[in-house]
């Protein structure tokens, strides 16, 4: 963000290395029966950074390459990597082939996906009567990788992996994390049970909400030190495992359900500071922190005021 002040501002003077995107690989993708792959990542992946770029109706696209060097190619579907080999067709066990757009463009790479290496994870999102939720967000994890699909109309999700492994999976509905289990969806991350994949394909698990779940409320303002309205931070609630939150509106609204009944904290980071809301103040120190209990009712007109200048709650 550049922040102008004053009527006759200093000229702004920007530098661009005149290496940088400056050269192209362009190429087409192309599945078994060599019909063309539309909206899919196509991603440029080198030493000095990566770059990418979706495939048009055609199957063809164009990544600029964010430094002229060895890059590697590999096309992403939806959480699985597959990496282009470099010849076609395709042989198994071949190593990740790399090109070089050092001095020119590189043209006419042929990227053929002969099979579906990926293993499938799909599953629907239910609500306590069993309709299904659309348009919320439910994620995996393991070892670092996080993916994310979003939910149709019946509440069905999937997800395409690369790896076999366990994964926990959880979901986002407007500020409320709710997470898989075995027995049941479960409002803190630390009774979650792991979904184990293997060689096989994963396709019946449901994320069930509980009866009241993520129906109570904690709404509130944000506020800076001279009590104007703060935006730009995401105000987090936590309480053992269990976490939620929302970013302000402009006027410093914030608004967001909980998973269940329970005490919550408040907090926003802000420039690597975890600011807590406190009793008609805020602090840095977790112990401090106001311990708001959510019961029966919506907790509605809290007010999160910042210290000036925010970093200060952390000295």
């Amino acid at each position: 963000m550049i922040e102008i002040k004053g009527d006759d501002p200093e000229p702004l003077s920007i530098t661009v290395d005149a290496d940088q995107c400056r050269w192209r690989i362009r190429g087409t993708l192309t599945g078994p029966n060599s019909q063309p792959l539309a909206g899919i990542e196509v991603l440029a992946r080198g030493d000095h950074g990566q770059a990418s770029a979706s495939t048009e109706i055609d199957g063809s696209f164009e990544v600029a390459a964010s430094r002229p060097g060895s890059c590697k190619i590999s096309a992403e579907l939806g959480g699985c990597r597959i990496d282009w080999p470099g010849v076609d067709p395709p042989a198994e066990n071949l190593d990740p082939a790399e090109i070089q757009p050092v001095d020119r463009d590189v043209t006419g790479s042929h990227f053929r996906i002969l099979d579906d290496p990926c293993l499938r994870l799909a599953g629907r999102l239910l609500g306590a009567n069993g309709e299904g939720i659309e348009d919320a967000f439910v994620y995996v994890r393991a070892d670092g990788l996080r993916v994310k699909s979003r939910t149709d109309s019946t509440g069905a999700f999937h997800f395409a992996l690369s790896e076999p492994g366990d994964y926990r999976m959880y979901a986002f509905l407007d500020g409320c994390w709710l997470h898989y289990a075995s027995d049941g969806v479960k409002a803190s991350w630390n009774d979650l049970t792991p979904i184990s994949i293997s060689t096989l394909d994963v396709r019946d698990r449901v994320l069930q909400l509980a009866r009241d779940m993520c129906t109570l409320r904690i709404s509130g303002r944000l506020l800076n030190a001279a009590c104007t309205p703060r935006s730009g931070l995401y105000v987090a609630t936590s309480d053992v495992g269990r976490h939620g939150g929302n970013s302000p509106s402009a006027d410093g609204a914030c608004a967001f359900p909980v998973p269940a009944a329970g005490a919550r904290r408040l907090s926003v980071t802000n420039d690597g500071c975890q600011i807590y809301c406190a009793v008609n103040s805020s602090t840095g120190e977790e112990n401090r922190a106001r311990s708001i209990r959510v019961a029966r009712l919506d907790i509605t007109a809290v007010e999160f005021q910042l210290p000036a200048p925010p970093s200060s709650a952390c000295e």
